[in-house]
């Protein structure tokens, strides 16, 4: 996963770093320290000029000591292998990336930006739930929910009866997600067990209705199929055990980004990308019939953001 950081950005950086200098080390995984260790744990690009990168690498060569945060951030991702040095940010298309942008940059394509408007009181820490008890009423979940232009579910249940219920829920669930993804259509894939074909015809065709949205449906063998209902954005990884039902159920989300040392963030990122490969391998293996039966449904040709 990638970061995007202007050169302009360190000095919103460095400003709040001198505002809270004294508790930058013992501060949690949330506002500027979140921010240094997503600068430090992902691949970095930045408008730096090579000059200046150049400077780093040398004083990196001879074991020069950094005072500044920008300093710090720059040394460790050259040492880490991750910086990048690109001519300008606005002409990135990376859907699923960070970025740090000092002048305001557009968000209607539903991805994480900040500006020097930024408070640092905050960044994401509530979008990770361990567990959290819900009747299942999916606007309970908007409070938790980020931006997101993707999504991928691994649910064998998904159109069971009471399949109204069940597909209101997955469109309620939808629209949550996808309300302010605009500019670029939200792409949603669905794998799911191959029993039940009519209804997952029926789903099919209800939620191709959504507005702005590419969706693919793929239904596997029942030894194929996971068990576990997962769900996966640009951003989390989302486990509800009974996820579009009337009943009380648990929602458990992992924002990828936030945690209190580099080490965990790309762990994070080592487990998401393991098991979307996995799902991955299995949508481009499943044809669209196999003998009379069908096996996938699509609305638009497309390869799922959150594979790229």
């Amino acid at each position: 996963m990638n970061v995007y950081i202007d050169a302009e950005y360190f000095e919103v950086l460095e400003k709040q770093y001198e505002a809270e200098k004294g508790n930058f080390i013992s501060t949690s995984a949330n506002n500027l320290r979140a921010v240094f260790n997503l600068l430090t744990a992902l691949n970095m690009h930045t408008t730096i000029s090579h000059n200046e990168l150049v400077k780093y690498a040398k004083g990196l060569a001879g074991n020069k000591n950094y005072s500044s945060l920008k300093d710090v951030i720059i040394s460790q991702s050259i040492n880490r292998q991750k910086l990048n040095r690109i001519s300008s940010i606005e002409k990135v298309v990376d859907y699923n990336g960070f970025y740090f942008v000092k002048n305001k940059f557009p968000e209607a394509n539903n991805v994480i930006v900040k500006d020097e408007t930024f408070d640092f009181k905050s960044f994401y820490e509530n979008c990770t739930v361990p567990v959290y008890s819900y009747t299942g009423d999916i606007a309970e979940l908007k409070q938790f929910i980020p931006p997101a232009n993707a999504m991928i579910i691994s649910d064998p249940y998904i159109f069971d009866e009471p399949s109204d219920v069940k597909i209101g829920k997955v469109r309620d669930f939808l629209n949550l997600t996808k309300a302010e993804c605009r500019d670029i259509p939200f792409q949603l894939s669905i794998l799911t067990r191959t029993e039940n074909i009519n209804q997952v015809r029926r789903g099919f065709e209800e939620l191709q209705q959504i507005d702005n949205l590419e969706i693919q449906i793929i239904t596997l063998s029942r030894r194929e199929c996971e068990r576990d209902r997962n769900m996966f954005t640009n951003y989390t990884a989302i486990t509800i055990p009974h996820p579009f039902e009337n009943n009380r159920t648990t929602f458990n989300q992992n924002f990828l980004a936030v945690e209190n040392d580099v080490l965990r963030i790309s762990t994070n990122y080592i487990s998401y990308k393991n098991q979307l490969n996995e799902i991955e391998s299995k949508i481009n293996t499943t044809p669209e019939y196999i003998g009379v039966v069908q096996h996938r449904w699509e609305n638009a040709k497309f390869t799922n953001r959150l594979f790229k």
